[in-house]
């Protein structure tokens, strides 16, 4: 803005300001109290306290040159509307002369201006700045996946090799039963007596029939276990696929 020029308009009007008060004591006292309070505050910087004490000098004293001094205090607080209608204000209300019209005028020009460059920084109303796009993280990215156990420590798993197990086992007992009661036929023949070889006899009967129940069970018992063994490596390799199809760790 042209300083200069506002220096010289704001010295000019403080002086008939002056000269207003000294020709009527007895209806301005309270206004040139309110204005030299106004202009002490001014010169200090004090624009947001300097205002009121302005208004408050125009409201008891109706001078145009006090809606000088406050347009000079809203335009330094930035208040450049309510500005340019005190200058304007002052134009229609007070008797100033061609060459202070002008140099008003200029000031109004000023304060139009400052508007627009405000105005201009505003976003439009019901607008919001636009937000960043931001790519949501890769599955597994934020958060590790936990580890899946292995099939053999899935419940399933464990299952299928204690009964592979166990079918093992009864499987062993029932050829040692049947290899027992065998033995106990092929030696039948060496009994000393008829009653060593009827005993003989029974013991391979029962034994032969234990043993391959023994063999039975242990087989169907294996058979299952292998079942759920193969359920069970079976489920643990579809999940992995699923993870490794997702970018997921297991």
């Amino acid at each position: 803005m042209n300083r200069p020029l506002i220096i010289i308009a704001a010295l000019f009007l403080a002086a008939s300001v002056s000269s207003t008060v000294r020709a009527a004591p007895s209806t301005t006292s309270s206004a040139k109290s309110h204005y030299m309070t106004g202009m002490k505050l001014y010169n200090l910087g004090k624009y947001a306290e300097a205002l009121p004490e302005f208004e408050a000098a125009y409201m008891a004293k109706a001078d145009p040159a006090f809606l000088f001094n406050i347009g000079q205090c809203q335009r330094q607080l930035a208040q450049y509307e309510a500005a340019e209608k005190s200058y304007r204000a002052f134009l229609r209300e007070g008797d100033v002369t061609p060459q202070q019209r002008e140099q008003v005028q200029r000031i109004i020009s000023e304060m139009e201006k400052a508007q627009a460059e405000a105005r201009a920084k505003q976003p439009p109303i019901g607008t919001q700045p636009p937000k960043e796009d931001v790519a949501p993280p890769p599955v597994g990215a934020t958060e590790k996946q936990a580890p899946a156990r292995r099939w053999f420590a899935t419940p399933m798993g464990a299952s299928g090799l204690g009964a592979i197990g166990l079918g093992v086992v009864l499987l062993g007992a029932g050829g040692g039963v049947t290899g027992w009661a065998f033995g106990r036929r092929d030696g039948a023949g060496d009994a000393p007596n008829l009653d060593g070889w009827s005993s003989a006899k029974s013991d391979f009967e029962i034994g032969r029939t234990a043993g391959l129940a023994l063999i039975g069970v242990g087989a169907a018992v294996t058979v299952v276990g292998v079942a759920l063994v193969a359920t069970a490596a079976t489920k643990r390799e579809n999940r992995a696929s699923r993870f490794a199809r997702v970018g997921g760790a297991w």
